[in-house]
């Protein structure tokens, strides 16, 4: 794993699975970066990317709303996730935002964890 600043960030090639820190201190969650926007005009600070803990599956951001309040309100309600959904990034964060980028072997190994994780399942 390896930090770096926003204008290094932006000028990887190809997809990254990082996080972004603030200050010093990591965010919660990883993401998957992808080099720009489908269908918008591509500059130096848009880019796609893909939460890790992927997005529910919905129609909107009311589908979205009525089915987090109804798991509330049923634990045993359970919506199917879309690891292919991407969110425009704008990288409002500024200079000070920096990125953590994990790199072959760190992804090797959480995909070895992801996989213990799998077999021990219920």
């Amino acid at each position: 794993m390896r930090i770096v600043n926003r204008a290094e960030f932006l000028a990887l090639p190809g997809q990254v699975l990082y996080s972004k820190v603030h200050k010093g201190s990591p965010e919660e969650g990883i993401n998957i970066k992808y080099p720009h926007c489908e269908g918008q005009n591509h500059n130096d600070w848009n880019y796609d990317a893909i939460s890790g803990t992927g997005a529910m599956e919905c129609g909107g951001s009311d589908e979205l709303w009525d089915n987090i309040h109804k798991m509330e309100r049923d634990p045993t309600m359970s919506v199917p996730t879309d690891f292919h959904y991407t969110g425009r990034d704008g990288c409002y964060d500024g200079a000070e935002v920096q990125f953590l980028i994990f790199e072959k072997e760190d992804i090797v190994k959480l995909n070895s964890r992801f996989a213990e994780l799998l077999e021990n399942m219920a």
